[in-house]
């Protein structure tokens, strides 16, 4: 586990995404694009750091999220494990 790369609170992914939304914001503009619409998409992990940076941020710029979460609690990872590692059988 590279520890600089991750974080168990998303505190880095969502610092990296908002240091890339800086930076593509500043690149539209040079380019003269004004008011872009962006789709922020993000699977498991990458959907809750776009909710967070979303929720931290307020980007105006965002017109829609496309999130998607394998797993809503811990309780059903654990369900969806249980059989896959031949545990079914315990309470």
């Amino acid at each position: 586990v590279n520890r600089h790369e991750t974080s168990m609170a998303q505190d880095n992914e969502i610092a990296r995404l908002s240091f890339a939304y800086t930076h593509f914001l500043t690149t539209l503009k040079e380019n003269n694009i004004q008011n872009p619409n962006l789709v922020l998409v993000g699977l498991s992990r990458g959907a809750s750091t776009i909710l967070n940076f979303v929720a931290l941020h307020n980007p105006t710029e965002v017109k829609a999220l496309v999130l998607e979460s394998p797993f809503d609690s811990v309780a059903s990872i654990i369900d969806y494990m249980m059989p896959k590692l031949g545990l079914k059988w315990l309470p």
